[in-house]
């Protein structure tokens, strides 16, 4: 669930049954839509975005999340998304990348600027996570090729609109997966990872700071794109009944990869896509009552 809290004071929030807004302080919720929003975020301009789960484009509400339209200019298939707190949208196509739009989604320009090479050849940067300090700043979580055709882990920086980039010191370089990264008040930054948490120094700190997970939480594959194996990666607050499936563009089950009670923790599978063609596919993991879904790319 994605819950976000309108200039209004109404509360808009997005989940497997589609999107709900309260206006009485969530005593009464009404139906919006009847899609999965997989994220909904809120714009100082007052209105409001969703990503539309399974290749459903970005759309945006303009009364408070009353109703909602797909955007003129959707740039396809996205499913990372956040805004800065000077009304700019940050998306990211298929994990891949980075667009940014300074005019409420009307149109999207291209953010990666100076970044470096992606973990596949000169595939797109792959974008684990979007995220901003109190002065628009943009983070970005990623995994990139240096010079030497090794694989790492970063968390890059810009203040221009993603124009420019700069490489961050975080001691991420051996962690598979950064979740996401939040900035407090007094600008002090914390990293949810695969594994820790991290904090709670400024841009942020090496030292872990917890390994229990606190919350159920699916990661991106790795490596994304792949051919033909990768890994999966979820956390469990809680043990529960778990099932790990892959389906293709259209919605068919290609693959169940866990089906099974699970203890609490974090967890990882591998997945081989020996046997399919190279496309998009999309992994959802069920477990008790969480619901995630991501998209992985195979490239052959």
């Amino acid at each position: 669930v994605d819950v976000v809290v309108m200039p209004d004071g109404s509360i808009v929030a997005g989940f497997s049954g589609g999107i709900r807004r309260s206006t009485d302080g969530g005593q009464n919720w009404a139906a919006a839509t009847d899609w999965q929003a997989d994220v909904v975020e809120a714009s100082s301009s007052g209105s409001a975005f969703a990503l539309r789960w399974l290749l459903g484009g970005v759309w945006r509400s303009d009364d408070n999340g009353a109703t909602w339209s797909r955007l003129a200019s959707d740039p396809g298939t996205v499913d990372r998304m956040a805004v800065a707190p000077n009304g700019d949208v940050y998306v990211s196509q298929g994990g891949f990348g980075l667009l940014r739009s300074s005019d409420n989604g009307a149109t999207f320009v291209d953010a990666t600027g100076n970044l470096p090479r992606g973990s596949l050849g000169n595939a797109p940067l792959p974008v684990q996570s979007i995220s901003f300090d109190a002065s628009s700043a943009v983070y970005i979580t990623t995994v990139y090729q240096d010079a030497n055709d090794d694989i790492r882990q970063a968390l890059f920086s810009s203040s221009d609109g993603g124009t420019t980039w700069q490489t961050e010191d975080t001691g991420f370089e051996d962690i598979t997966w950064v979740n996401d990264v939040a900035f407090a008040p007094n600008g002090d930054a914390y990293a949810a990872t695969s594994s820790s948490m991290y904090g709670p120094r400024s841009p942020v700190a090496n030292e872990a700071e917890a390994s229990v997970p606190t919350r159920f939480v699916l990661g991106q594959n790795y490596p994304n794109p792949f051919n033909p194996e990768t890994r999966i990666t979820f956390d469990l607050p809680q043990s529960a009944d778990v099932t790990l499936t892959v389906f293709d563009v259209l919605g068919r089950e290609v693959r169940r990869i866990v089906n099974g009670y699970l203890p609490a923790g974090t967890h990882e599978v591998g997945f081989s896509g020996a046997s399919l063609s190279s496309g998009v596919y999309i992994y959802r993991v069920r477990a008790g009552r969480f619901t995630g879904a991501r998209q992985m790319l195979l490239v052959k």
